[in-house]
């Protein structure tokens, strides 16, 4: 079973099995959100001549920011980027998959019960796929290297849970995917699954 399978069975379990006091407090939410997350992610990437690499390193960033417009719901921007660093000295390649745009969140559960520590966010917006490649020579400073980029449109899914730690704080767990349609000149499509630490702030 691939360990995001297993995360994601985990956190249903955490969610379905919390009681009243998980939560710790109340998840108190009627104005501005403010997110942030880093973790581990999962790549894959598909070049338009049909040829095709994954990998299971790289780290994941995550930003957010919204604004609840209703007692379950809150829109606003995120931010997804996957990095990734590979090849062997001196040439050395960095590989990112980026994307940020609208998305909106849902809080299915009440904020007084344990399931109100969880959400389900989706969004959409702008993508964009970066290689460079990075000549290190010892004795010389290290240049910005030549870089490839194409953009196209980006999708993303995430779950996870936060218990709140204080009023206006609260810090969880989650696991995302995310799909870049590219269909540039040499990137096709892109997908990567995050699984990051979050941080969360209400006010």
């Amino acid at each position: 079973m691939r360990p995001i399978v297993c995360i994601l069975l985990v956190l249903a379990a955490l969610a379905g099995s919390a009681g009243d006091a998980a939560a710790l407090r109340s998840h108190h939410r009627d104005g501005w959100v403010v997110g942030l997350s880093y973790g581990g992610a999962r790549g894959e990437l598909v070049l338009v001549d049909g040829s095709q690499g994954e990998t299971e390193d790289g780290v994941s960033p995550q930003i957010r920011f919204g604004r609840m417009i209703s007692r379950h719901f809150a829109l606003g921007v995120s931010y997804s980027g996957w990095l990734y660093e590979t090849g062997v000295t001196p040439l050395k390649f960095r590989f990112s998959m980026q994307n940020v745009g609208a998305a909106l969140t849902w809080y299915p559960g009440q904020p007084d019960r344990g399931l109100g520590g969880l959400y389900v966010r989706g969004g959409v917006g702008l993508a964009w796929t970066s290689l460079t490649g990075i000549l290190i020579l010892a004795e010389e400073e290290q240049g910005h290297g030549a870089r490839l980029t194409e953009s196209g449109v980006g999708v993303e899914f995430n779950l996870g849970y936060e218990f709140r730690l204080a009023d206006n704080f609260a810090a969880g767990m989650g696991v995302g995917f995310q799909q870049l349609s590219i269909e540039g000149d040499v990137f096709d499509q892109a997908t990567f699954y995050p699984v990051t630490f979050n941080l969360g702030w209400y006010f």
